[in-house]
């Protein structure tokens, strides 16, 4: 019997986020027969995930939270590392995952692939000083996209390995559209949405001032916003304060977006930075129009239904592309795109990153 390879997937946490289910889309397609998976995630650990996970034994490790309890984090994720891993696959957004590449070094893990998920971070000093060390530890780099990979990389050698999921998930289904406009009350009304973590980088400020402008002018204009986070109560204070706050919509978190997309007639995303943007692919298969931020990598445009805008452009320029949007033919934009969609396909991705991890074992091998 072939000897499984034991493989480490590490994150600060995993809850619902995008790194999160970057793991969670490539680890429910991998061959379990071939690869020994460990999540290690400190807490929060999201309980659908935890549950998926069992169902398929793939195993998670409940660690410390890295935010609030780093020490304790550190010393159970050592621990964790001991158990024989020959790749050891890490999750974040900048230098300061050397500390849990220097772990997987001193446990002996010859492969140490650190996997980059955005083009900024929350603690730039930090990323700086330990950029040498960084550098120093990591045997392979894995980035999102081009711009994620250069921000953390730079000149060195890395692979893009796409957000990938299950695409056919995404069609543009009316059924759902009418399924969601009933559950919110609006079945004619303009729905305006966006789908992210309450956050900095996501802009929700922003948003609620682009529908301001926009529901100024337009009685029919909704919004709906989609997800959770460190900013949660932050920007519910501000909806509350709202001129238009009967018109916003707080949907929380959910785990058919599909529907939510389907739902929507515009998908507004003025993120201040982005990795990659996999909800913006999302929206796009959908058949929605986008009007986004121009500070997302071009790799993620699909088709001509995405209209580029900087964050220093005036508001009105803003909500008149929101509400000046027209969607094509939604049902027809996957069968019209399917080559550009294609890149984000899971079951390829996924061979694609079986065959790297292969490559790297077999390259170690060899210089034995």
């Amino acid at each position: 019997m072939r000897k499984k390879i034991k493989l480490a997937m590490v994150t600060a946490s995993f809850s619902i986020n995008g790194i999160s289910a970057v793991i969670m889309n490539y680890c429910r397609y991998m061959d379990l027969d071939r690869f020994d998976i460990t999540i290690m995630a400190g807490i929060p650990v999201d309980s659908s995930y935890k549950e998926e996970c069992e169902r398929k034994g793939i195993c998670i490790l409940e660690l410390p939270s890295k935010k609030q309890d780093s020490g304790r984090y550190y010393r159970a994720l050592w621990e964790a590392l001991s158990n024989g891993y020959d790749i050891a696959h890490i999750h974040g957004n900048s230098a300061v995952i050397a500390a849990e590449l220097f772990l997987a070094y001193m446990r002996g893990i010859g492969i140490r692939i650190a996997h980059c998920h955005n083009t900024s971070c929350g603690h730039i000093y930090l990323h700086h000083l330990l950029k040498p060390v960084f550098h120093a530890l990591y045997t392979e780099g894995f980035s999102c996209s081009l711009p994620a990979g250069k921000w953390l990389f730079q000149k060195r050698k890395f692979s893009i390995i796409p957000n990938a999921f299950d695409t056919e998930k995404f069609r543009f289904r009316n059924e759902d559209r009418l399924e969601i406009r009933e559950q919110l009350h609006i079945q004619n009304g303009f729905l305006i949405g966006h789908i992210g973590r309450f956050n900095k980088a996501k802009n929700h400020t922003f948003i609620l001032e682009v529908f301001r402008k926009a529901a100024e002018k337009n009685p029919d204009a909704y919004l709906i916003l989609v997800g959770d986070g460190p900013d949660f109560e932050k920007i519910e204070g501000q909806i509350r304060e709202h001129p238009f706050r009967s018109r916003i919509i707080i949907y929380g978190e959910t785990q058919e977006p599909e529907k939510i997309y389907a739902a929507m007639d515009v998908f507004l995303f003025p993120s201040q930075h982005e990795g990659l943007g996999i909800v913006l692919v999302e929206a796009q298969i959908s058949g929605l129009p986008c009007v986004v931020s121009d500070v997302v990598p071009r790799e993620v445009l699909l088709g001509e239904q995405v209209t580029l805008l900087s964050l220093n452009d005036d508001l009105t320029l803003w909500s008149n592309a929101v509400m000046r949007s027209k969607a094509c033919n939604r049902e027809r934009f996957y069968e019209e795109n399917v080559e550009a969609i294609k890149k984000y396909e899971i079951v390829g991705n996924v061979h694609n990153l079986e065959n790297l991890y292969l490559s790297f074992l077999k390259d170690k091998h060899n210089r034995l």
